[in-house]
């Protein structure tokens, strides 16, 4: 039935009616080998049925097909279908022709809507790259470290503890001196930055763009205290008798034992959110006068806690997409079902710009996977199917219909 559900379902595609689960089915029937011959047959039908010729690039195709098994970071590919002109009526063949191309290379990228954009703008200013490693190290002393460019070595001493850069992952080293007295660092994340780190107890930590982490130097009271603005993905050491414990901005809580967790703490986002993948966590809300002893609830692995930025109200999902929450550690923008202003809220962290909307912001859901190595110019090629149009003016994007 495999090949009728693909016809199906690129019909369905062509006039705009995929659903979300969808979207993600066809996506999986594509990429899988055995349907090789029936991706080539669909391109072929498509083409041929363009009120203009599209030029298929066979030699693309054929290794486009060779790296279907075993791609770990989906990219935006271009250039594998080019349409003749580009009337409104041809673009949307060619989406449809480069969306089944785009599929079989392990990238893809679908939106609810189908009406094609303006024409692909002229490059007359500098592209905007891709963000990279690199952050912010505040000492106890106040004095700052650019962590951008240092080599690999020793950057700070901290009380007692060596601080070390090694191929872009920070760490503490605790040496026989190292004394009891709490001391803070704090680790931040400027736009179009993230880092990674190892705290004094081992625990990893991957830091996303815009995020700050205050931690003490050594852990040496009765548990593992650090604090969180932004986004974070945490491997937390075990420790039986010291539990971890984050604190976010509105005083709720995470606390672990030995476990691996993603927190979304975003200011300007709707709703804190704490994922867990392995282990048990309690998260605790805060009550109306600030403190974390208000709604508590605990984790298991694939739940989420949706927390209000108030901290005081606190809803469980479960089943959630785990790969999709932690896509941005591992290099990829993730846009299952997100709306026109969660994704520009992701580029304008990454690429580190403002994003302005003229007139009313459509309401859109995406559905796809980009790199994010990718530059902004290409990410916003990849979006110009959407329906919304998009000029950009220095680090301004302006974002209109």
């Amino acid at each position: 039935m495999e090949p009728e559900r693909i016809n199906y379902l690129i019909d369905k595609y062509i006039a705009g009616k995929l659903a979300g689960n969808e979207h993600s089915e066809l996506y999986d029937l594509l990429k899988q080998p055995e349907n090789k011959m029936m991706v080539h047959m669909l391109t072929e039908r498509l083409s041929k049925t363009a009120e203009k010729p599209v030029v298929i690039d066979k030699e693309a195709t054929a290794a486009a097909f060779e790296k279907i098994v075993g791609i770990d970071k989906p990219g935006y590919t271009s250039g594998i279908v080019k349409p003749m002109n580009r009337s409104r009526s041809i673009v949307r063949w060619a989406v449809a022709a480069s969306v089944i191309f785009a599929l079989a290379t392990g990238s893809y990228l679908f939106f609810q809507r189908t009406q094609p954009s303006v024409k692909k703008q002229a490059k007359t200013q500098q592209d905007i790259p891709a963000g990279k490693t690199g952050a912010i190290l505040t000492l106890a002393d106040g004095s700052k470290v650019v962590l951008d460019s240092l080599g690999n070595g020793v950057v700070a001493q901290q009380n007692g503890s060596q601080v070390m850069l090694k191929s872009g992952q920070l760490a503490y080293n605790a040496s026989k001196s190292s004394t009891s007295e709490l001391s803070y660092n704090v680790l931040n994340t400027p736009r179009g930055r993230q880092f990674q780190l190892v705290l004094p107890d081992g625990t990893k930590v991957w830091l996303n763009s815009s995020s700050s982490l205050k931690y003490p130097t050594t852990f040496s009271s009765k548990d593992r205290r650090v604090q969180l603005s932004g986004e974070a993905y945490f491997e937390v050491s075990k420790a039986v008798d010291k539990p971890f414990i984050l604190i976010l901005a509105n005083n709720a809580e995470v606390k672990v034992l030995g476990t691996s967790f993603n927190v979304n703490a975003y200011d300007n986002e709707n709703k804190i959110k704490a994922t867990l993948l392995e282990g048990s966590v309690k998260i605790t809300g805060s009550t109306s006068s600030g403190a974390a002893n208000g709604e508590a609830v605990i984790l298991k692995p694939s739940q989420q806690a949706q927390i209000t930025q108030a901290g005081n109200d606190i809803a469980v999902v479960s089943n959630v997409d785990v790969d999709k929450v932690v896509a941005w550690k591992n290099g990829v923008f993730n846009f299952e079902g997100a709306s026109l202003t969660e994704v520009m809220r992701q580029l304008e962290r990454w690429y580190d710009i403002e994003v302005v909307y003229e007139g009313e912001v459509p309401n859109i859901e995406f559905y796809g996977e980009l790199s994010r190595n990718n530059s902004l110019g290409d990410v916003i090629e990849a979006l110009k199917d959407s329906d919304v149009h998009f000029r950009r003016e220095g680090r301004k994007l302006i974002v209109f219909k």
